[in-house]
This record gives structure tokens, sequence and C-alpha cells, in this order.
């Protein structure tokens, strides 16, 4: 099962839940971020990394 994550009308990530325990993160380019325990988790980790990204550019920007 794959989910696109969506957040403020932004795709941040999809998720892939391939197995009791097994959850795979990976941004819009495809990067995974790595192997979760659940979904709850791999969101969080995707809405981080897409916090962390638009702060970066925001200081690029500055």
């Amino acid at each position: 099962m794959v989910i696109e994550i969506i957040a403020d009308g932004i795709r941040i990530g999809t998720v892939t839940r391939c197995g009791p325990g097994i959850v795979i993160a990976r941004l819009p380019n495809g990067e995974p971020l790595g192997q979760l325990g659940d979904i709850d988790a791999a969101v969080l980790a995707l809405a981080a990394r897409c916090q962390q990204v638009t702060a970066q550019e925001a200081v690029a920007a500055a």
C-alpha cells in the first residue's frame, strides 16, 4: 500500500507499507528516508524533513 502525503497543498513524499512493522518513507524525488516501524513515524519523518529543507531555503535567501 502506497500513501501519498500532502501538507499545505504540497506533496512531501510517500509512505509505503511493506508488511507488519515495515514502513518506508520516500521523498518526492524517490529518495528513501529509511525503514520505519509504523505509518505515523514515517509521516512525522517526512514532515520534519520538509521543515528542515524549508528552513535551509529561507536562510539561503536571506
